[in-house]
């Protein structure tokens, strides 16, 4: 029997339940859901013609998907800000969201601060901390939520869903159940083959970790599912304690092609997983075979995702279900207990020693 089909395997790697976070992600969008779908905000937040998503991390991420959400429908821009500071040029139509799972980020609570300081519009998302603490002193609408794991990466869905539920609310994404019911059931549906149930021989996410471990994966999102492919490339960080990274297409077209054949011994570790889908531009879609032919030549092993959902939300939910189940598996297979962050822990308490 694989590793990957025996119980044993993620009882003995997985007593925190890892395994479970990440397969319930269609039901935890829909929770999510239930808790925004009427959400109403002051009258000054419709006011808004720009978002700026402020956070780290897992939850940063919500933003990236956001901002391609919203560019499609030719909405509010959304700018995502990892740091300490904020970008200068927000004003009082912007909405700064603050997004800390933990509600204890210091470089959120920092860019929060200095929200507070500008006439920007203020949101915050959390699960409580001092970041919460600050929203109730200062009257900033919060959006809390519940969740019993530490790890901010496995509470992906409510942090995203509460964001979609913001821009929805000021009228810069058209989103509503029908739709997000559709996207979850199709991750139920993708869900169904490459479960944990599912023996790897019929699994593609249990084959295709079998082909990452040992290897340097690199994931490329095409045109919309470039926040995708970066969400796979912190979930196997993170789960399976590899390195691992990505990029986007197009882009890499105009600059990491004329680089594959060096350095030599990096070649046969190297792995490529492209993520494609239906709705990308077909000039787009075209640049995966022209590229997959120049990592032949170069000897650089590579494969193809498709995502067959025609609209953008529920491929981009499919492309992280199946990543973050690809990132569980290779976690096992490395022999890993896929939430333990050690190195992040010890920054933190050196960062703490600091201050």
């Amino acid at each position: 029997m694989s590793i990957l089909d025996d119980p044993k395997t993620y009882r003995r790697l997985d007593p925190e339940g890892c395994a479970e976070a990440i397969r319930g992600l269609p039901e935890q969008c829909l929770e999510a859901w239930q808790a925004v779908e009427n959400l109403r905000l002051p009258p000054a937040y419709a006011d808004v013609d720009k978002i700026v998503v402020v956070g780290m991390g897992a939850s940063a991420i919500g933003g990236d998907f956001l901002r391609v959400l919203t560019a499609a429908e030719g909405r509010a821009g959304v700018t995502t800000s990892r740091g300490y500071d904020l970008p200068r040029w927000v004003d009082a139509r912007t909405l700064v969201v603050c997004s800390s799972h933990s509600g204890t980020t210091e470089e959120t609570l920092s860019a929060f601060e200095q929200a507070r300081a500008t006439d920007a519009k203020l949101l915050v998302i959390t699960t409580g901390g001092r970041l919460n603490e600050l929203a109730d002193a200062t009257g900033v609408p919060a959006l809390t939520y519940a969740f019993d794991l530490a790890s901010p990466r496995a509470a992906f869905g409510h942090g995203l869903v509460r964001l979609l539920g913001v821009a929805r609310a000021i009228g810069a994404l058209a989103l509503d159940g029908d739709r997000l019911g559709r996207a979850v059931e199709s991750m139920r549906s993708l869900r169904s083959g490459i479960d944990l149930s599912v023996p790897e021989g019929d699994n593609a996410a249990k084959q295709l970790a079998r082909r990452l471990h040992g290897r340097l994966p690199f994931v490329v999102g095409g045109g919309f599912l470039a926040p995708a492919a970066l969400r796979w490339q912190t979930q196997l960080n993170e789960n399976a304690k590899t390195w691992a990274f990505s990029d986007e297409l197009p882009e890499i077209n105009h600059n990491l092609i004329v680089g594959l054949g060096l350095p030599t011994g990096a070649l046969g570790l190297l792995h490529v997983v492209f993520l494609d889908a239906a709705g990308l531009h077909p000039r787009t879609r075209l640049r995966f075979d022209a590229t997959a032919d120049l990592l032949r030549e170069a000897g650089v092993g590579h494969e193809r995702l498709v995502f067959e959902e025609t609209d953008l939300l529920a491929a981009l939910l499919c492309a992280v279900h199946f990543g973050d189940l690809v990132s569980l598996y290779l976690a096992m297979l490395n022999g890993v207990q896929p939430f333990g962050v050690a190195n992040i822990d010890w920054l933190k308490a050196r960062l703490a020693r600091e201050t």
